[in-house]
């Protein structure tokens, strides 16, 4: 069995961010799938950037409508690589359709067929690694994770970057 390319979707994340360290601007990062909301937690806290979910789903995480203006903002789409690039060419629209100024897709890796269709529907992509992404701890993100993740996202964009999760242990180090 191959070596997992990333320990968790948290390392993902922050070997993602350094990728993305020379983004300026008041960008927001939105995760496309609920897996990929700890890649885009560890984006978010390392640009000290607004975090949420893509439009209609981040709802269903969360119970509630989206807390974020997108229109004339840059919007950083980021994936854990996994979803169908169909969902991902729905979300983009979706974020366009807000009025997003400007969209950037972010993987920490990604399939070909994915990468593909990203760059069809954004402006610039940014992948950390080549070829498909792989997991050591590949556990799906719970409801409870997910809620919580985008709760911290917030009080973390307001407070700065020390946040405990207290389902998941994560801390900035």
């Amino acid at each position: 069995m191959a070596k997992a390319k990333f320990a968790d979707r948290f390392e993902a994340g922050r070997r993602l961010a350094v990728v993305l360290d020379g983004l300026d601007g008041d960008v927001v990062v939105l995760a496309v799938t609920r897996q990929a909301l700890p890649v885009a937690f560890e984006v978010a806290r390392a640009l000290d950037a607004r975090l949420d979910g893509v439009p209609g789903d981040a709802r269903a995480w969360r119970g509630e409508p989206p807390r974020i203006e997108l229109a004339g903002r840059e919007v950083l789409l980021v994936d854990d690589g996994t979803c169908e690039p169909a969902r991902f060419a729905e979300a983009a629209a979706a974020v366009r359709a807000l009025g997003a100024r400007r969209l950037t897709a972010a993987f920490p890796a990604t399939t070909r067929e994915l990468e593909e269709e990203a760059a069809r529907t954004v402006d610039e992509i940014h992948v950390a690694e080549p070829g498909d992404p792989s997991y050591g701890d590949d556990s799906p993100v719970t409801g409870e994770l997910a809620a919580e993740l985008l709760e911290r996202g917030l009080e973390l964009y307001a407070t700065g970057p020390r946040v405990e999760l207290r389902t998941h242990g994560v801390h900035d180090t």
